[in-house]
């Protein structure tokens, strides 16, 4: 069955709608934000259920407030949740940004879901909501995000700390988006 959540977007292979707090989201949720390796990075590390939980209406305030947030991540083959993918605004050395950020199960890496997931939020933000500028903040030993980072068009800004960790920003600029789509329009990059 799938939840009511309201679809955001979609591309050839994946669907991305909002997080509801129905039990298949919170199951499907729990388990990836149970996994040791999917949150290996995460400055959060590995939640529990009541964390997940807590976490869900953290993402519904996010829906209200800022109109965006992290989504859930469904395989249109399956229709199965395998991650989370979306637009969270995050406050990073005191200024709100527009976050592109990820999280997917281990038995779908490699598949090229995580670069067609933050390709499509990259140009949601742009497209949908207008945004001027995208963030990435990633731990500096996770060198698949910063592949996926790069292979958005971002590029590396500065080294900050992000609840007390220490993390690398990449972003985005719209001219810099537009004159990469400008680039690329004969050869589709994402």
């Amino acid at each position: 069955m799938i939840s009511s959540g309201r679809f955001i977007l979609e591309t050839d292979r994946l669907s991305l709608r909002e997080f509801t707090k129905s039990e298949e989201d919170i199951n499907a949720l729990s388990t990836i934000m149970g996994d040791a390796e999917v949150m290996r990075h995460s400055y959060r590390g590995p939640q529990t259920r009541e964390e997940t939980i807590a976490q869900i209406d953290r993402f519904l305030l996010r829906y209200a407030r800022d109109k965006t947030g992290p989504w859930a991540l469904l395989e249109k083959s399956t229709q199965k949740i395998i991650g989370f993918c979306g637009l969270p605004v995050q406050e990073i050395d005191g200024v709100r940004e527009l976050e592109v950020g990820y999280g997917m199960l281990p038995n779908y890496w490699g598949m090229g879901y995580a670069k067609e997931s933050t390709c499509a939020c990259r140009d949601y933000a742009f497209l949908e909501l207008g945004a001027e500028r995208i963030v990435s903040i990633i731990s500096p030993a996770n060198s698949a995000s910063i592949k996926i980072a790069q292979g958005m068009g971002m590029s590396f800004e500065k080294d900050s700390l992000f609840y007390g960790r220490s993390v690398c920003v990449y972003s985005l600029t719209r001219k810099t988006w537009d004159h990469l789509r400008e680039q690329t329009t004969a050869q589709k990059s994402c």
